[in-house]
C-alpha cells in the first residue's frame, strides 16, 4: 500500500509539502479506530527553554504508546539563556520526575513537569523547581528557575495581564521573525493565521502596532490567489483557511483588491465541489485512497461560504451549493468523509470544525449546532489535539467552535487543554512548536514555527473581541 501511495506521488510529481495531508489518511486502512494518544516525537517543555521525548522509546511499529506509559523525558535540545541551560541540562540527559520523587507509575511526565512549573511561576518568592535527572547512569538534582508571571485572572486569557504579557511577546517574536512567502497551500494557511494573530491583537490594516505586518500577509495572499494554479493540490485548504483572514480583513477594510480575490476563492470553492456536497484535499477527484470528500476540508470551505455571503460581496452562490454543503456537514457528525473508506472514524476536532461551520450562517442552524455540542463536542473536548496530522487544527477548531457556544464551553476548554495545550508548546522566546500528533505524519512540524505560533497565538486572543467576523462580538 505504502509503495501504492508513493508511486501515486511520483507519477503526479507532487511535492511532499503540496500534499496537505494524503499521507495520513495510510493508517485508515489499518485500523478501525482511530488512536487516541500522540506518537513518540518532541516535545516543547515550555519555561524551561528545552525540547525533550518520552523515554524510553517503545519498540511497537504501527502502535504510538501512551505517554502514561513512559518513565522519564529526555533531553534533545536546549535553548540558549534559558531555565533549562542555567539549570545545567545538558542534552541527553533524563528528568525523571521533579521534586523529590521519580514521576509517579502511570503517570504523564510531560503533563507533570508542565504543571510544576506553573505551579512555580505564580510564586513570588523562591519560584524555583528541582529536576530529578539521570546522567551516565548517575542521579543527581539540579534546581531550575522559573520566571515569576503572577496569577492567571478569573476571565483568562481574556483581561489578563499574565497572559497579555507572554502573547505581546510572542507578537513581536512573530512580526520580528515572520515573513510571508511560499508557493503551497500550507504557506497560505500559515500566513492567514500569522494575519489573524496580528488582526486579533487590535492592530487593524490602517492602524496599530502591527499594522504593516497585516497588510504584509494581506498583499501575499492577494498575490497568491492571483497567480495559484487552481490545480494545485491541497488548494480547498487555503481557500476555506485564507477566508478567515481576508474575511476579517475586508470586514474591517474593505478594498476593491481584496474583495476580487474573495469573490475568485468563492468561485474557485463552488467548482471544487463534489457532487455528494463535500471536498476533498482540491481540486477535484478521488485521493489516493479512494475517497473524494473529508469533512476536515469540508467545514471550512463552507465556513468560507457562509463569511463571504455575510460579506454581501456580490458573489452569487447557488442555493443547492450550499444547501449541499450544509447537508454534508450534517450528515458527517464528525465523520472522516461521506465516501467509503472514510465514513466512521470521527472525532471531536471535525465536530468543532462543524459547529463554526454552521455557526457563519447564523441562528436558523442553532437546533443543529446546540445537537452536536451536546451529543459530540462538549463531552470529547479533551481529545481536540488528537486531530489526525495537525493537533494545532484540532485545537483552533475547538475554540472558533467556543465562541459560538455557551460560556461554559470555553471554561471547560481553558480548564480541560490551555495549559497542556496551548501555553505547553511555548518557548520562553514567545515562539510556540509544534507536538507529536496521533499519526506519523506532523503538519504542524512540517509548516514550521510561523504556522504554530500564528495558530496559538490566534487562540489565545481569540476572545478579545476583535475578530468580530469568526469569533463573534464578545
Amino acid at each position: 500500500m505504502i509503495l501504492m501511495i508513493t508511486s501515486y506521488l511520483d507519477s503526479a510529481r507532487l511535492r511532499r509539502k503540496d500534499v496537505f495531508g494524503i499521507i495520513c489518511c495510510i493508517s485508515l486502512l489499518f485500523s478501525s479506530v482511530y488512536l487516541t494518544y500522540a506518537v513518540d516525537g518532541p516535545y516543547n517543555l515550555g519555561n524551561l527553554g528545552a525540547i525533550g521525548e518520552l523515554y524510553p522509546p517503545k519498540d511497537t511499529p504501527g502502535r504510538p504508546t501512551p505517554p502514561e506509559e513512559y518513565s522519564s523525558i529526555k533531553i534533545i535540545s536546549i535553548m540558549k539563556d534559558t531555565s533549562a541551560e542555567k539549570s545545567g541540562l545538558v542534552v541527553g540527559d533524563l528528568i525523571s520526575g521533579v521534586g523529590p520523587s521519580d514521576f509517579p507509575k502511570k503517570s504523564n511526565p510531560i503533563h507533570l513537569l508542565l504543571t510544576t512549573m506553573e505551579d512555580a511561576s505564580l510564586r513570588k518568592k523562591d519560584s524555583s523547581i528541582k529536576l530529578r535527572v539521570l546522567r551516565n547512569n548517575k542521579s543527581l538534582t539540579l534546581k531550575a528557575e522559573i520566571d515569576y508571571l503572577g496569577p492567571h485572572a478569573k476571565a483568562c486569557p481574556k483581561d489578563c495581564p499574565r497572559c497579555d504579557k507572554l502573547i505581546q511577546q510572542s507578537l513581536d517574536y512573530l512580526a520580528q521573525h515572520y515573513s510571508a512567502g511560499g508557493s503551497v497551500p500550507g504557506s497560505a494557511v500559515a500566513c492567514a493565521f500569522c494575519g489573524l494573530a496580528f488582526l486579533a491583537s487590535g492592530s487593524t490594516p490602517s492602524s496599530g502596532t502591527y499594522r504593516a505586518n497585516i497588510n504584509q500577509c494581506t498583499q501575499y495572499l492577494t498575490n497568491y490567489f492571483n497567480t495559484v494554479n487552481p490545480s494545485t493540490v491541497g488548494i480547498n485548504w487555503a481557500l476555506g483557511y485564507v477566508t478567515l483572514f481576508l474575511g476579517e480583513v475586508y470586514h474591517q477594510n474593505p478594498t476593491p483588491e481584496v474583495k476580487q480575490v474573495l469573490q475568485k476563492i468563492a468561485r474557485m470553492i463552488i467548482n471544487n465541489q463534489e457532487p455528494n456536497g463535500g471536498w476533498g484535499y482540491g481540486p477535484l477527484g478521488a485521493a489516493p485512497l479512494g475517497y473524494t470528500d473529508l469533512l476536515a476540508a469540508t467545514n471550512y470551505c463552507v465556513a468560507a461560504l457562509g463569511i463571504i455571503k455575510r460579506l454581501n460581496l456580490d458573489v452569487q452562490i447557488p442555493e443547492p451549493t450550499l444547501k449541499k454543503g450544509l447537508d454534508y456537514v450534517k450528515g458527517c457528525s464528525g465523520s472522516y468523509s461521506l465516501t467509503k473508506p472514510g465514513r466512521g472514524w470521527d472525532r471531536c476536532a471535525r465536530v468543532a470544525g462543524s459547529i463554526f461551520a454552521l455557526a457563519m450562517f447564523g441562528e436558523k442552524e442553532s437546533r443543529t449546532i446546540n445537537a452536536l455540542s451536546k451529543t459530540s463536542f462538549k463531552p470529547r473536548l479533551k481529545d481536540l489535539p488528537e486531530a489526525h496530522c495537525s493537533p494545532l487544527l484540532g485545537m483552533l477548531s475547538g475554540a472558533l467552535a467556543c465562541c459560538h457556544l455557551e460560556p461554559d464551553t470555553w471554561t471547560q476548554y481553558l480548564q480541560t487543554l490551555y495549559l497542556y495545550e496551548v501555553l505547553g508548546h511555548r518557548a520562553p522566546d514567545g515562539s510556540f512548536t509544534a507536538r507529536p500528533p496521533v499519526m506519523e505524519e506532523n503538519h504542524d512540524k512540517e509548516y514550521g514555527i510561523p504556522w504554530t505560533t500564528g495558530g496559538y497565538l490566534l487562540i489565545m486572543q481569540l476572545l478579545k473581541g476583535h475578530l468580530t467576523l469568526i469569533a463573534g462580538k464578545r
